[in-house]
């Protein structure tokens, strides 16, 4: 089934994740999450819910977003959280990746997003060799 972008959409309730009715004898909904994909088949969003039975409903939790290189590595991937307050996705969490080019990885570099300065704070750098 394609998205409103033209992608691969899959859905997958997280079995781990949902609970067991046993005065209804069936497993209950609890998360699922949707996964896109773009024309080389690689992953470049996934969006998670969490079940609301008392609205019956799936409600946002967060969402992560890829984008590659030309060679299909991942660059970067961005986690957003569900702000319900706003009805909106926040950033949280920027991962980039740097590589050779024969594709090895050579640094990983960690953002948190800062709200309150409106912008990406470095976290953590690892080089790889």
């Amino acid at each position: 089934m394609a998205n409103s972008y033209g992608q691969e959409k899959k859905d997958y309730l997280i079995p781990d994740q949902n609970t067991w009715d046993v005065q209804n004898n069936a497993l209950e909904n609890s998360q699922k999450v949707d996964y896109a994909y773009d024309e080389n088949d690689n992953l470049i969003s996934e969006i998670y819910f969490s079940w609301q039975p008392e609205l019956g409903i799936w409600e946002f939790t967060r969402k992560k977003e890829y984008t590659y290189t030309r060679n299909n590595k991942v660059e970067m991937a961005i986690t957003y959280v569900w702000a319900s307050n706003t009805a909106t996705f926040v950033e949280s969490r920027k991962t980039e990746y740097r590589y050779t080019d024969s594709g090895n990885i050579t640094t990983k570099k960690t953002y948190y997003w800062d709200p309150n300065l409106r912008m990406w704070i470095t976290g953590f750098k690892t080089n790889y060799s």
